[in-house]
C-alpha cells in the first residue's frame, strides 16, 4: 500500500518580515540552496498559508507586534504528529516581551539572534526542514496503522458474519431430534454438540460486538 507523500505546499518555508525586501532577500538565498520559499506580508496571511502546509516558518521579531495569535491558533489545531518548526529571528540582547509571547504560544520556537551569517541562518532553515520531513514520515506510519486496523476490522466483521450465517441452521437442525427416541449415549452426543453450539454462538456475538464497537457502530457504556 502506497502512502500519500508530501505535498508541495508541505515542502515550503514561509518567511514573514517586516520590510517586504527583507523576505525577498531572504527568499533569493534559500532558493540558492534549494528551499521552496513563499513569502507573507502578514501574520494572518502567514497563518492562512500555515494552514495550506508548511515545512517550517521563519519570522523576524518585529513582524509579530501585532499579535502572534492568528498563527498560534493555527498551530494550535496541529494533529498529534506535527510540530511546525518556528525560526524567530530575535533583536541582540534579552528577551523581549514579544520573543516572550513567542515562546509561550508557538510551541516548536528556535530562537536565532541577529546579526547572523547567511551561511548559518540557512543551515538552521536546513535543519528545521529536516525535523519536519521526519514528521512527515511519522505521520505515513502513522496512516498505514490507521489503514491497515480498518482492514483488521473489515475483515473481522466478515468473518464473524460468515460464521454467524451456519450456527441457525445448525441450531434448527438439531432441535429436529426426537430427545425421548434417542439412546443414551447418542442423547450424550447431542448434549454436547448443543452446549459446543451455544458457545460457539457466544464467541461469535462477541466478534461481532468486537467490530462493531471499533468500527464505532456500537458505543460502550
Amino acid at each position: 500500500m502506497t502512502m500519500p507523500r508530501s505535498t508541495p505546499e508541505e515542502a515550503r518555508l514561509l518567511i514573514l518580515a517586516p520590510v517586504g525586501k527583507d523576505a525577498a532577500l531572504a527568499g533569493e538565498r534559500f532558493a540558492a540552496a534549494g528551499i521552496s520559499c513563499r513569502a507573507c506580508r502578514t501574520v494572518a496571511a502567514l497563518a492562512s498559508e500555515v494552514a495550506r502546509g508548511a515545512a517550517a516558518v521563519l519570522v523576524a521579531e518585529e513582524a509579530l507586534a501585532d499579535g502572534v495569535e492568528p498563527l498560534a491558533t493555527v498551530l494550535d489545531r496541529q494533529p498529534m504528529w506535527s510540530d511546525l518548526p518556528v525560526l524567530l529571528l530575535t533583536r541582540p540582547g534579552a528577551d523581549s516581551p514579544t520573543v516572550e509571547l513567542a515562546l509561550r504560544r508557538l510551541g516548536n520556537v528556535i530562537l536565532l539572534e541577529r546579526p547572523m551569517r547567511v551561511a548559518a541562518l540557512v543551515s538552521a532553515a536546513t535543519m528545521a526542514l529536516r525535523a519536519r520531513a521526519r514528521q512527515y514520515q511519522s505521520r505515513a506510519q502513522l496512516q498505514s496503522l490507521e489503514e491497515t486496523d480498518r482492514r483488521k476490522d473489515e475483515f473481522l466483521a466478515t468473518l464473524a458474519h460468515e460464521l454467524r450465517n451456519p450456527l441457525a441452521p445448525m441450531v434448527n437442525a438439531l432441535g429436529m431430534f426426537d430427545v425421548a427416541a434417542l439412546g443414551p449415549d447418542a442423547k450424550r452426543a447431542r448434549d454436547i454438540i448443543e452446549r459446543q453450539l451455544a458457545h460457539m454462538i457466544r464467541l461469535v456475538d462477541d466478534l461481532l460486538d468486537v467490530s462493531r464497537i471499533t468500527r464505532g457502530k456500537l458505543a460502550v457504556h
